[in-house]
């Protein structure tokens, strides 16, 4: 019973006083019924992305406007990385940002946002707004030019080799230097050769210091 307590007699003689001292039990708090805390957990972060976002244009979530879905789906992801979102968040915050026909899209594939992985939402995006189709993609990255300055040059193949790569994950950076120094110019290309670089990074290295050699 929460009111009992137990009465215990502490006598001291010391003349006629008796004192009796009152203790009452500790109470124990027990977690309200139906508590699951893996609920509370996942509402506590969404109440912490939530406030994130209202923090100021630095953090503000990117709305989809149904055209560079690619560019887009860069700059969600660096935004979930800032604030750690979880894999299985992505798809619910990402939906809610969805506007007009993108949403109509969004709500006609009848997916589940929560069951739909990451990744594959991506895929669908892209297969629905990109303006080129995976076989274009690879056909222009594969004849893709240096026509000015390397660092512009660069700029443009990192665009193309986000692209061919969502589409081609296993696709092994030997093969992306390759076609890096395959669209140099040519006095730029035979002396990157010389060297063998074996990664991007090394290959931009060389390219931009041959350029500069050569100016």
């Amino acid at each position: 019973m929460y009111l009992l307590c137990r009465l215990i007699l502490l006598l001291f003689h010391n003349g006629t006083n008796i004192k009796c001292y009152l203790l009452r039990p500790q109470l124990h708090t027990n977690p309200p019924p139906h508590f699951n805390p893996v609920q509370q957990h996942f509402q506590n972060q969404m109440q912490f992305q939530h406030k994130v976002v209202a923090k100021g244009p630095k953090l503000a979530f990117p709305e989809f406007e149904g055209t560079d879905p690619y560019g887009w789906i860069r700059k969600v992801e660096k935004f979930f990385e800032l604030v750690a979102v979880p894999s299985e968040d992505k798809v619910k915050i990402a939906v809610m940002y969805l506007k007009g026909k993108d949403d109509y899209w969004w709500r006609g594939t009848g997916c589940n946002p929560v069951a739909l992985p990451w990744h594959h939402f991506c895929r669908m995006l892209e297969d629905r707004f990109l303006e080129i189709s995976s076989i274009e993609i690879i056909g222009q990255f594969h004849n893709l030019k240096q026509t000015s300055i390397v660092p512009e040059y660069i700029d443009k193949f990192e665009e193309f080799m986000g692209l061919v790569k969502r589409n081609n994950p296993s696709l092994p950076e030997d093969y992306f230097v390759s076609s890096f120094i395959a669209g140099l110019k040519d006095f730029i290309q035979h002396h990157l050769q010389c060297h063998k670089p074996s990664t991007l990074t090394q290959a931009f290295w060389f390219a931009r210091r041959l350029e500069q050699a050569n100016q």
